[in-house]
């Protein structure tokens, strides 16, 4: 066996062993198998001092037992939507996860008890139609704030507004002048102007263009509310295409925020979701209408 010594140790639990040829080729990427769990296996889990653990997800993973294992392990947990097969599945975003989990690194701005959850809706082709869903099946009184990333030209983005506010109880306008965030505020990123958070949780419009190729830009936004937010901010990423909010998300991992996602089968179109998805990010994927009820539950505990 070859020298491990320096390695992270990591427990896989997955649809199917790991051969031995995949397991040796990702200590080139500085990860140990220690211990591999077949799901569906019965108790006890095995861990052998691994110090991350990374569940692969599918369809046929039941939630309650999935619950009931998470609820005896005492190591960080990465829940992964990708393949781990084979050693090219494993890319940089998720070898780099799994590190961060590890040693608890990454300078993470801590949460602020009287801080709003601040949680960036990102979208373009196929957006408006499930943000609208999502929207529909959130309470109005949630303690959260709202930012709208939606590539569109600016003269439809009013027009957005109007019609997304049929879908709740909160109103929602395209970002004018500045606003200090309130929970219960919901804005659109103006596709005219970048904008700038401040300590004050003071969102400005600063008049001058975005140097983006996708306007909004949805890194951008992401690594300002990362940075300004930490622990206190999330990010779903809608029906759309593009890689634009890749790095973003990243910032927003990174920080201690979440990343949600669209279920594959319930976009228009999925490639910006299932950017995120393939990067290693996304810690929960679901219909418009789940990740409503998601974010309810989060909000109660």
């Amino acid at each position: 066996m070859s020298d491990q010594s320096g390695l992270l140790r990591l427990a896989l639990m997955a649809r199917q062993t790991m051969d031995r040829g995949t397991a040796e080729g990702l200590q080139e990427k500085g990860l140990a198998v220690v211990a591999q769990n077949m799901i569906g296996e019965h108790y006890p889990f095995e861990l052998n001092q691994a110090q991350v653990l990374l569940v692969e997800l599918g369809m046929h993973v039941d939630k309650d037992y999935l619950a009931a294992i998470l609820e005896q392990i005492s190591i960080p947990v990465l829940l992964y939507e990708g393949s781990i097969e084979s050693t090219d599945a494993w890319n940089p975003g998720l070898v780099q996860r799994l590190f961060q989990l590890a040693d608890g690194s990454g300078q993470k701005r801590p949460a602020v008890a009287d801080e709003p959850l601040v949680i960036v809706l990102c979208a373009s082709v196929g957006g408006p139609k499930a943000i609208g869903r999502f929207f529909e099946h959130v309470p109005a009184d949630l303690p959260v704030v709202f930012l709208l990333v939606q590539h569109m030209a600016e003269e439809f983005q009013s027009l957005l507004g109007k019609q997304l506010s049929r879908y709740t109880g909160t109103r929602i306008d395209v970002l004018d002048g500045e606003q200090v965030l309130q929970a219960g505020d919901a804005w659109i990123i103006p596709a005219s102007s970048e904008v700038t958070i401040d300590e004050n949780r003071q969102l400005k419009k600063l008049g001058s263009a975005w140097e983006t190729v996708n306007r909004p830009s949805m890194d951008i936004v992401l690594e300002l509310v990362a940075s300004r937010f930490g622990q206190n901010c999330g990010v779903i990423m809608f029906s759309g295409i593009g890689y634009d909010g890749l790095t973003g998300c990243s910032a927003v991992a990174e920080q201690g925020g979440f990343v949600w996602a669209q279920s594959t089968d319930s976009c228009v179109v999925s490639r910006l979701p299932d950017s995120v998805r393939e990067s290693g990010q996304v810690e929960m994927s679901g219909s418009p209408e789940e990740l409503a009820a998601a974010l309810f539950q989060r909000c109660q505990t």
